[in-house]
């Protein structure tokens, strides 16, 4: 199958985002971000942003933001779509939804696998593969950003994991597109 073949579905020149949700002690869970956008401060919000002119689709779009904003590095556009192609041919995307873009819902798993790609440009990261699975508890709880968001990297403060339930009854504040995004991928009776 031709690389740009896999895409020619996909939205393209749109936003696009990624929702990172699994289930731990049998209730299910969401990792968040906390925003350092002066008007965002105290706000939570999943990982994703505006298209840039060398992203084939959204979903190299979500790709591109969810490692700027989640490992707080640039990647190069060649690993952004080799990541795209593999996530896309893995069926790791559990969901998708379209909204203002669209946003793509994966779990620890697709966390991972993206991870694992991450670390080919990113050795520093080394340290919380464990066994060829990337350990986030220890990664989230030493992660330190280094000044004002500037360019994609800095926009989250820090990344929390929370209960999908406290998410329901609104005990954290969330970007008004998480909000919805939430609602329509995890909160709704379909679900």
């Amino acid at each position: 199958m031709e690389f740009e073949d896999v895409f020619k579905n996909d939205l393209k020149e749109l936003a696009g985002g990624i929702l990172i949700s699994d289930i731990v002690n049998n209730e299910r869970v969401i990792l968040l971000g906390k925003s350092n956008i002066p008007k965002r401060i105290g706000t939570y919000e999943s990982f994703g942003g505006k298209n840039e002119k060398q992203d084939i689709s959204s979903l190299h779009t979500a790709i591109r933001e969810m490692v700027e904003e989640f490992f707080n590095y640039e990647i190069s556009t060649k690993l952004v779509n080799e990541i795209a192609y593999n996530i896309r041919n893995s069926n790791l995307i559990i969901k998708s939804k379209e909204l203002y873009g669209m946003s793509y819902l994966i779990d620890f798993t697709g966390l991972n696998f993206i991870f694992q790609f991450v670390l080919t440009e990113i050795p520093i990261l080394q340290k919380y593969n464990v066994n060829n699975f990337f350990d986030y508890k220890t990664y989230i709880s030493e992660r330190i950003i280094n000044g004002k968001a500037k360019e994609g990297l800095n926009e989250i403060e820090k990344i929390e994991l929370f209960k999908l339930s406290d998410i329901k009854d609104k005990y954290i504040t969330l970007r008004w597109f998480t909000n919805k995004i939430i609602w329509l991928m995890l909160l709704t009776k379909e679900n």
